[in-house]
């Protein structure tokens, strides 16, 4: 048939599409954050602050002129109550001995003739003095009887067997060069370490006297409507943190403030005498609660001393009872368990005990993050404050400032102003490096530049990215492979 005639049929319509089904109604669950926000009146000098959330306590309306200079109407001992010493004679036999030493251990170490005035009208005249009781008198033996008494900490209740030192080697894996599957070296223990738990540490602070001085929550400072950084609880990292810590769900069935203790931490290499080479690297603690004209003064005792690593003479031990952490010290007779390796060549050795060194550094703060402090910075500690206030308080780690070794004196001038010891050891920054900053690859030919917008807008632009599997496959190449430490894989 000719294609005229051929009947040509309208499409069918588009079927429908199959019915949807009912929608579910979706309930938006709505979390309602309350801040209480305030901003002070300005003081005479124009200075006013700006709180997110109402404190509970501002310690600066307490505060008294006296706590603000060394002056000496205005000093007060802190702590009194908590180190008082049980009442003389301690530690000696008698009141004529606890006063002769007295006399030579304080002031000046040179006795003048005022000093002699003391000994006759303060000593000798003294009406408990007894010359009897001087019978075979040796200074000698009354020091070690003092530093015996100081180091026995848990023997006897004298006022240094409530701090809470524990005493524990640490265990090290030290490479030995032979390929092993199991990626296991051989273990070798550093002896003598002494630390305090963190978490017994923060709960003793947070319910002394002179925590009626801390701030526990944050603001910010202005004059005139320019912002001041004047202290650490009043930066932007501490406000942040505490802004991320009031929206966190509450712990269950729990409604106290939750607040921030800030943790600074500090080392710095200590020699204990003017001759000979016995030194410690202590490690204290601050807290950035506290007031930079408060914990800034020597007699405010502010500092916390944390941990330490003693050296090998006991004698020694006991002229640091107050001094913590030796962290680059390795016993001697590890370079004897060194020699031992028949993989381990004379031009490896100081590399791999370099690496021991920080190994040790890394063990050491393992065992000072323990769970338990963990546990506290997830879940916080439920303290009741010096001020009658319980809180549950969240400590977070905000500094840590560290000495850098001397020995590195002779580098480049900039490069030791910037390289620390902490950056070498716990930011794994290579020592003397063409990019010093942990932070940002900023180069050292770049250094004349510092403070330039280009300066800041380089170390944006030019932000380190770390790699945890390349630190990962460098510890395989040592352990695992047998590679050298500052071998080319390695490297």
């Amino acid at each position: 048939m000719p294609a005229r005639y051929d009947d040509v049929q309208p499409e069918a319509p588009t079927p429908l599409p199959p019915p949807c089904p009912e929608p579910i109604p979706i309930i938006c669950r709505v979390i309602l954050h309350v801040r209480d926000s305030i901003r002070t009146t300005a003081n005479s000098f124009g200075l006013f602050r700006e709180y997110m959330y109402r404190p509970s306590y501002d310690p600066d309306a307490h505060i008294s002129p006296g706590d603000l200079a060394n002056h000496p109407c205005g000093q007060q001992e802190v702590h009194k109550e908590a180190n008082a010493h049980p009442p003389p004679p301690w530690p000696f036999a008698n009141m004529t001995i606890f006063r002769l030493m007295s006399w030579l251990n304080g002031r000046s170490n040179q006795k003048s003739e005022g000093e002699v005035n003391r000994l006759v009208d303060d000593v000798i005249h003294a009406p408990d003095f007894k010359v009897e009781d001087l019978a075979g008198f040796r200074t000698q033996r009354e020091h070690r009887q003092l530093d015996q008494a100081h180091a026995h900490v848990d023997s006897d209740g004298t006022p240094f067997s409530g701090d809470g030192w524990n005493e524990t080697p640490v265990e090290i894996t030290v490479p030995t060069g032979v390929k092993n599957a199991a990626g296991n070296g051989l273990p070798f223990l550093v002896p003598g370490l002494h630390f305090r738990s963190l978490k017994a540490i923060i709960t003793s602070v947070f319910t002394e006297p002179q925590a009626r001085n801390f701030h526990f929550m944050p603001f910010k400072r202005f004059h005139q409507n320019e912002r001041v950084f004047d202290e650490l609880y009043t930066l932007d990292s501490w406000l942040r943190e505490n802004e991320k810590l009031q929206k966190q769900p509450n712990e269950p069935g729990c409604k106290l403030e939750k607040v921030i203790a800030g943790l600074m931490f500090w080392s710095d290499s200590t020699h204990l005498a003017n001759f000979g080479t016995a030194k410690v690297w202590p490690l204290y603690l601050y807290f950035g609660n506290l007031s930079k004209y408060i914990h800034g003064k020597p007699n405010s005792n502010a500092c916390h001393h944390v941990a330490y690593i003693p050296s090998v003479s006991p004698l020694h031990y006991t002229l640091v009872c107050y001094i913590t952490l030796t962290l680059r010290q390795i016993p001697d007779n590890i370079q004897d368990f060194i020699l031992s390796f028949t993989k381990i060549s004379a031009s490896q050795k100081p590399a791999l005990l370099t690496h021991c060194r920080r190994e040790l550094m890394h063990q050491v703060w393992k065992l000072l993050l323990d769970d338990e402090f963990l546990e506290a910075y997830k879940h916080g500690i439920v303290i009741q404050c010096a001020d009658g206030v319980t809180r549950r308080v969240y400590p977070r780690i905000f500094t840590y400032s560290a000495d850098y070794p001397e020995k590195y004196v002779q580098a480049d001038k900039y490069c030791f102003m910037l390289l620390t010891f902490f950056r070498v050891l716990l930011a794994t920054v290579r020592d003397r490096g063409c990019c010093p900053c942990p932070r940002c690859q900023a180069s050292k030919k770049d250094f004349d530049q510092m403070g330039l917008v280009r300066d800041l807008r380089a170390r944006i632009t030019k932000a380190r990215v770390y790699f945890s599997d390349k630190i990962t496959r460098a510890r395989d190449f040592i352990y695992e492979l047998g590679k050298p430490i500052a071998g080319t894989a390695v490297e």
